[in-house]
């Protein structure tokens, strides 16, 4: 059994941080436990042995036991809002702390909303998968609608994943903070104080004496947890407390969407096969998918009756789609521009007397859509993302490289194919795909501060390891502005002649016989192997991406 280990959480895609270093029992029945002085919230959790008993064989038991935790949730449908009325007309803070956890598909949306005669006004929401705050104290100048965001933090928070907020205002001063992003800012206006009137309003803004009518797109998805001043809101909605109404339909379980997305990984091996039905005097595709790439295959299809090959891609951010026949370009139609911005896009490819139309975003409130003539037959099979390798060109056609990012709502011959069961083996085929998971990751990055310091740390040890595992070195020591920041110990043959490589903490030691932490500032993970052969383990800091 070990001595010690230590124990790593990863709370999210972004980051992966230590939970401590823990001393184990010194026989084989003993059993020793150790609470965590604070609670750690985690997808995944780590053990890492450090040391055993040099008599003994190396082994380890462990059980690790969660906290109590209470879960108050409301479901909001798009057309529905809690609205959250005072005592009195009027009511004014000097402070403020509000918090909730939420979750949705829909990248717009509002959260949170109150107003006062004069000019102050709070109101978070969801913007184009972003969270926006607009907080203004008796400012009668800017109004909602009018002015920019007084903070805006996270990307493809539209990601079905919970994602937590926390509000803290003392008078001007604001803490904004989205999954342990903080921003730090000054609100405007000439008093301390927040004055709103009547009531706050949750999923929506309703207008008044409108019922139904909302005066900005809903929230569309679920709330858990929500706290205003200490007021347990979504408690009171299901208590049918007086003090909150309810405006349209609004559940207190998370419902599951049935949506599946699935993500492209890889950007030479990732593809998916579906079939439909050939040799149909035209065709009909739909989907949506969203991307950080600016080019990558979306859809190679070959038609029947000698009609040509079909080809939609992304090309510098534009969606072009192409008709093959022979060394000939049939037809041609580009769409759009900087689609590669991590949102959702929605492309419709129909065809039909002797007309191919390619529609984009015609749910959004400018849609594009264009015509060409050319006489199609459809295909048997439909190759999204990329090419099997043992394809020929005549089978699927790639003159780019595979799509990488995210896609959902596949149809063909207007019907929608799920991959629950390609993902079974029961329909198509695909390689090198995560199904019902959309992984691709936020790309916001936050300039200057401790982020840029760990940016440029990570890449400058990355290669400084890299040259050691190429060089043989087992003990180089690695500085950062004349500071020992690490020792680290690699072996260039451990874990199939790569190892994993670990960007240390802000001031670490890692030996080939313990590892300690002076000053823990980032979200960084490390795992030191104890025997002659130790490796350091690597995992990306905060903000970094593999989409």
């Amino acid at each position: 059994m070990p001595n010690t280990a230590v124990m790593g959480t990863q709370g999210s895609l972004s980051g992966v941080h230590s939970a401590g270093t823990f001393a184990g029992n010194t026989n084989a029945d003993g059993m020793v436990h150790h609470k965590l002085l604070h609670s750690e919230r985690a997808r995944f959790v780590r053990f890492v042995p450090l040391e055993w008993n040099p008599s003994g064989k190396i082994g380890m038991r462990v059980e690790v036991y969660g906290c109590p935790y209470k879960s108050d949730v409301a479901d909001f449908d798009g057309r529905s809002s809690l609205l959250y009325r005072f005592s009195q007309k009027l009511m004014s803070t000097f402070k403020d702390v509000i918090s909730l956890k939420f979750k949705s598909m829909q990248g717009d949306g509002v959260l949170l909303h109150g107003e006062g005669q004069r000019g102050d006004h709070i109101n978070l929401e969801l913007q184009k998968g972003r969270l926006a705050l607009h907080l203004s104290l008796d400012d009668s100048k800017a109004r909602l609608g009018h002015s920019p965001p007084s903070a805006a933090l996270g990307s493809v928070l539209d990601d079905q994943h919970w994602h937590s907020v926390l509000i803290e205002r003392a008078g001007k001063q604001v803490n904004f903070t989205v999954d342990k992003h903080t921003l730090h800012l000054r609100t405007k206006g000439e008093a301390d104080a927040l004055d709103i009137d009547y009531e706050l309003s949750f999923g929506g803004i309703p207008v008044p004496g409108k019922p139904g009518t909302f005066l900005k797109k809903n929230f569309h998805g679920c709330i858990e947890n929500l706290y205003y001043n200490g007021v347990n809101i979504i408690d009171l909605a299901k208590r049918r407390k007086h003090q909150i109404y309810t405006v349209g339909n609004v559940t207190f379980s998370c419902s599951e969407p049935q949506i599946v997305p699935i993500t492209f990984v890889s950007s030479s091996r990732s593809y998916l096969l579906l079939t439909g039905t050939p040799h149909i005097d035209g065709l009909s595709v739909s989907f949506q998918f969203r991307t950080w790439n600016k080019d990558g295959l979306l859809l190679s299809t070959v038609l029947s009756e000698a009609s040509g090959t079909l080809l939609l891609s992304l090309q510098g951010g534009t969606l072009a789609l192409v008709i093959w026949k022979a060394t000939e370009r049939a037809a041609e139609i580009l769409k759009g521009n900087s689609l590669n911005d991590g949102l959702w896009h929605s492309v419709s490819i129909t065809a039909r007397r002797g007309r191919i139309t390619l529609t984009l975003d015609n749910d959004a409130t400018s849609p594009a859509q264009d015509t060409t003539r050319v006489q199609i037959y459809s295909g048997n099979s439909y190759y999204f993302g990329g090419c099997p390798d043992n394809l020929t060109d005549s089978q699927c056609l790639n003159p780019i490289k595979a799509f990488q990012g995210c896609m959902r709502l596949i149809f063909i011959d207007n019907q929608p194919k799920d991959l629950i069961s390609v993902q079974q083996g029961s329909l198509g085929n695909f390689s090198d795909l995560h199904i019902d998971l959309c992984s691709i990751k936020d790309r916001v990055k936050k300039k200057g501060g401790r982020n840029s310091f760990l940016h440029k740390l990570f890449h400058s040890l990355l290669q400084r390891v890299a040259l050691l595992i190429q060089a043989g070195e087992h003990q180089a020591i690695y500085k950062f502005n004349n500071k020992v920041l690490a020792v680290p110990s690699v072996h260039g043959g451990s874990r199939g002649g790569w190892p994993l490589l670990s960007l240390p903490l802000t001031h670490c030691f890692f030996g080939p016989e313990e590892m300690r932490t002076w000053q823990r500032e980032a979200a960084i993970s490390y795992a030191p192997y104890t025997s002659n052969k130790s490796s350091v383990s690597l995992f990306t800091a905060a903000g970094s991406s593999y989409i």
